[in-house]
């Protein structure tokens, strides 16, 4: 069992069945939860697993601390790409994803959001000959809102094996999340809301950080306190 899935077999089923389904149609799968609760770990267990089963993995995580600039997480999912794959698109979408990734000689409609969307799509559609892609984007919930049109462009126009892995706090006064989210298929969108752990879970994830074990009087205490909340155990 993968790291971060041991502790929630219920999630790790989800997602297998999520990548048997994008390995061969466009499928997501949205992790839903509080913060502290364990969406990154999953989220970063799911893209491992995803790369031992043959994906290509493109991921980025938004961030509220950043300045709020032009397709700063798209640029992040694209930065790790070989400049080949976007050699042979047409002028203005080449320029446009040269402008996306702030290349110095980047010339053309570089801020132009057609041609941007439609030079991701491209690239997705590209990386789909060569085998099944995911598309990762950690706490969705800040995505900036210049990369939030463009994905959710692509993604309603996906083709092919194709998944989208996104981490979502649901909390009031976090935005939106992702209720742009749209696939070909709308029945494809699986969320999963994650839930406080077992005494037992957390005692196993809190031991496995601090390299210790607890009594039960002791992790019954921490899991009182902390709701079952995996990052607040760790802090107290």
């Amino acid at each position: 069992m993968a790291a971060g899935m041991a502790t929630r077999p219920a999630e790790e089923g989800a997602v297998g069945e999520f990548l048997d389904s994008a390995s061969s149609a466009p499928s997501a799968l949205l992790i839903d939860g509080e913060a502290g609760i364990g969406k990154s770990t999953l989220w970063s267990a799911a893209s491992e697993r995803a790369r031992e089963r043959g994906f290509r993995v493109l991921s980025a995580r938004a961030a509220t601390a950043e300045p709020v600039s032009a397709y700063t997480t798209l640029a992040d999912l694209l930065a790790e790409l070989d400049p080949a794959m976007w050699a042979d698109l047409p002028p203005p979408q080449r320029a446009a994803v040269d402008g996306v990734l702030l290349r110095e000689r980047a010339t053309g409609p570089a801020t132009d959001q057609r041609a941007v969307a439609a030079a991701f799509l491209s690239v997705v559609d590209l990386l789909t000959d060569e085998g099944p892609v995911l598309l990762a984007i950690d706490d969705l919930q800040w995505l900036d809102p210049s990369s939030a049109h463009i994905i959710a462009f692509a993604t309603r126009r996906l083709a092919g094996p194709v998944g989208f892995l996104g981490a979502v706090r649901t909390e009031p006064d976090d935005g939106a999340g992702a209720d742009w989210l749209q696939l070909p298929r709308p029945d494809a969108v699986t969320r999963i809301q994650l839930h406080p752990l077992s005494i037992g879970a957390l005692h196993a994830v809190v031991s496995e950080h601090l390299g210790r074990s607890f009594t039960r009087p002791t992790i019954a205490r921490i899991h009182e306190t902390s709701g079952g909340n995996p990052f607040y155990a760790i802090e107290l």
